[in-house]
């Protein structure tokens, strides 16, 4: 019997989502296509090639904060629509606030409202 490969997607350890986020790298401002806590999928970044590391930085934007998060990625795949970046030096510290922050700010899992006014 035949093992399928599956798709690089298929094999990521969080789920990813959409949201108001950005990213910095080597100066410039990058608009994110998705991220998780593991990496993000960023158009542009043309000058990399598979295998390479930079220091990022990622902007996780909410209703009423943000949240910074300096990291090392790596581009672990490159496709027409843009660069997939691993994060590789996150402390778990570090990942569990970009986990609460995406499921606090990210379109696609849910809204956390921390108004005085909303219980939840």
């Amino acid at each position: 019997m035949y093992e399928v490969e599956k798709d690089p997607a298929d094999r990521r350890e969080f789920q990813r989502t959409k949201g108001a986020c950005e990213l910095l790298c080597g100066g410039k401002i990058y608009e994110l296509k998705d991220w998780s806590a593991g990496g993000c999928a960023v158009q542009g970044l043309n000058d990399m090639k598979e295998g390479d590391t930079a220091e990022v930085t990622l902007r996780v934007f909410g209703p009423r904060s943000s949240l910074t998060q300096v990291a090392t990625a790596k581009v672990v795949r490159i496709d027409p629509d843009g660069v997939a970046l691993q994060f590789t030096d996150l402390k778990v510290e570090e990942r569990d606030l970009l986990l609460i922050a995406q499921g606090a700010f990210s379109e696609n899992v849910f809204v956390m409202d921390l108004s005085e006014e909303q219980v939840i």
